[in-house]
């Protein structure tokens, strides 16, 4: 069998859908850019944005000629107004990504640092926005950082968030699903984080059900206690037969559905989905199995990178490259 995929050796296959109970405002667009060299981040803050040039985010600042041999710290600046209804809500400011090293500041408020060009990072604003007013976010990117044969594609380059919620969220939902094939099961474990934004302790319950296309696989719930102004994670572990699930594999991706929701005195405050496969993938000495079948793989690399584009590469691009993977034998899964 000649398999020509390297994507398939992810090892978790989520999807994540839009958080329920929640409203989310893109900051995505036309920002305010500069390369100038601010020593003094009070200079930064008094900075004339309106005197910068503007890019559009998510972008790279590589892709235009002017900077497209620029590596250093480069700035960014935008100017935006929360919706009035957003007053009493506890809001977030997402940055799916910027290359490489980050430092935020909203309205002159330096919000903190996050270093890896390629991950989400969030902070909570809620105390330092204005409403009713224009309220500013500044960010400063560093592509400095090099290592291997890429390019470092400065700026922001993936999606720009705000999102609003109420007392409580789901921060997440990790799933772990491996069959045990000589017990023939399957050993389920979810980990939850929930946050509580409020100043009291809150008393809520997690209610989960497995679903396929067609029907409920499997329903639970956990009581949880929630401190004042605290996160907190909860597992819960548990067995099913494997007969009675579909595994994930190369000619029938089966993917399933853990879809949750956090109520309080029967009310639903949050609610989260997550798509996720079960499968398991092994190496005995030099042979690579699936899902206790050999399979022999041969793979491919393709490079996120474009002189257009840069590493913000729109959908349609992407997937003419992977049906012309497919034309080569390529096999696309998951």
């Amino acid at each position: 069998m000649n398999l020509l995929k390297t994507w398939l050796l992810v090892v978790s296959l989520f999807c994540s859908f839009t958080y329920a109970n929640s409203e989310q405002l893109s900051l995505n667009g036309n920002w305010q850019f500069s390369n100038a060299t601010f020593d003094d981040p009070n200079t930064l803050l008094a900075a004339n944005y309106a005197d910068w040039d503007i890019l559009t985010v998510p972008g790279n600042w590589d892709t235009h000629a002017k900077y497209s041999e620029f590596s250093g710290k480069g700035y960014y600046q935008k100017t935006f107004t929360p919706p009035a209804h957003w007053q009493n809500k506890h809001i977030r400011l997402k940055f799916s990504a910027v290359y490489q090293t980050a430092k935020v500041w909203i309205n002159g408020h330096l919000l903190g640092k996050h270093v890896g060009g390629y991950t989400p990072f969030e902070f909570e604003i809620s105390q330092y926005l204005r409403f009713g007013k224009d309220n500013s976010v500044v960010v400063m990117a560093d592509n400095t950082y090099h290592r291997g044969a890429w390019w470092a594609w400065g700026g922001i380059s993936r999606d720009v968030t705000l999102i609003a919620e109420q007392d409580t969220r789901i921060v997440y939902q990790h799933i772990s699903s491996g069959p045990d094939f000589a017990q023939q099961t399957i050993k389920f474990t979810i980990k939850y984080k929930i946050q509580n934004y409020t100043d009291k302790a809150l008393s809520q319950t997690i209610h989960s059900e497995i679903l396929d296309a067609k029907q409920q696989k499997k329903a639970f719930s956990l009581q949880v206690k929630l401190p004042a102004n605290q996160s907190i994670i909860r597992t819960t572990s548990f067995v099913e037969k494997l007969s009675a699930y579909k595994l994930w594999d190369l000619q029938q991706p089966n993917l399933y559905t853990l879809d949750t929701k956090l109520t309080e005195q029967s009310k639903v405050v949050a609610a989260h989905k997550d798509s996720f496969g079960i499968r398991k993938f092994e190496v005995r000495g030099e042979q690579f199995f699936l899902n206790n079948q050999a399979v022999r793989l041969n793979g491919v690399n393709r490079v996120h990178d474009h002189p257009d584009f840069g590493n913000t590469e729109p959908d349609e691009l992407v997937l003419k490259d992977l049906q012309d993977i497919k034309l080569l034998g390529g096999i696309s899964r998951g």
